[in-house]
């Protein structure tokens, strides 16, 4: 809302490295002060020249969240037909992979040069390996049904300058789709500073479904359902989203050790709904 008038929620290095405040005015939780270098910083924190490989964790992640992805599809056709999508800080592209095989025209993009090589070398797809505003021009204004950004929109920020741009790529009446962890949630209320997506320092901007809301809006979009979704995670994520809210390097050093040392983070799998993350779908619509 622009406004400067903040309560402190948690001091800095309590919840994670920096502080968290609360809007007196529009009741939006972030970080404070806001780093415009963040996104870069935290997209970059393992950069490395080494190529990706099959079995890198990061690869094997990727697929294990594609489960939870797949019923964006089907809902998508619910309010557009089937056309052409661009999913945004898509990595390796196993979603665009699943929305192929759906009959979708996919385009990614993602900054990970990395993830971009391993997406066209595996799957052949069209990744585009630059940000977001690169697509900014004429040639892809009102090109796209539909965007994707998933767990993405925390990480921003200016999060309504990726919005406009969002925009400006839809075609009248195309549908944005935004997940991300929210914060009026039960399991927030119960675990504060411990809550797990509160814990991580590359997260800058902490939604509600209300301020989600009212941030589309303002942009130019219609909000056309917001549901709490699940995650379905392995034995081994599970154990490491424990040792993060437990707050201690102790227990996370010997979680990481059962993890290991009994393969778990990629077994035994199973599907959570903490309430804690929301997905929105909103309409492009005319101003």
């Amino acid at each position: 809302c622009g406004s400067s008038k903040y309560n402190v929620i948690f001091k800095e290095n309590v919840a994670q490295i920096h502080q968290i405040v609360k809007c007196m005015n529009c009741g939006l939780m972030y970080a404070f002060p806001l780093d415009t270098r963040n996104f870069d910083v935290y997209a970059s924190r393992n950069a490395t020249s080494n190529p990706l490989q099959k079995n890198d964790p990061t690869v094997l992640h990727s697929f294990d969240k594609l489960p939870d992805y797949k019923k964006i599809s089907e809902d998508l056709l619910k309010y557009i037909s089937k056309g052409r999508i661009l999913d945004v800080g898509c990595y390796i592209g196993t979603f665009l992979c699943f929305l192929r095989e759906q009959g979708w025209e996919t385009t990614g993009v993602e900054l990970d040069a990395r993830a971009v090589s391993f997406a066209r070398q595996e799957f052949a797809l069209p990744i585009i390996n630059d940000a977001l505003e690169s697509l900014d021009t004429d040639q892809y204004h009102n090109s796209f049904d539909a965007i994707t950004m998933l767990h993405l929109i925390e990480h921003l920020d200016d999060p309504a300058s990726m919005l406009q741009v969002v925009r400006r790529l839809l075609k009248p009446g195309g549908v944005v789709v935004v997940e991300t962890p929210t914060y009026d949630s039960l399991i927030f209320k119960l675990l504060g500073k411990r809550e797990r997506s509160l814990s991580c320092n590359g997260h800058i901007i902490f939604y509600t479904v209300d301020t989600l809301r009212r941030l589309l809006e303002k942009i130019g979009f219609e909000v056309v359902v917001a549901k709490k979704v699940g995650r379905t995670l392995s034995m081994g994520r599970l154990l490491w989203n424990l040792g993060v809210m437990s707050k201690s390097t102790v227990v996370q050093k010997k979680v990481q050790h059962l993890i290991d040392k009994f393969d778990l983070l990629h077994s035994s799998h199973v599907h959570l709904n903490m309430g804690d993350m929301v997905r929105v779908y909103g309409r492009k619509v005319s101003r």
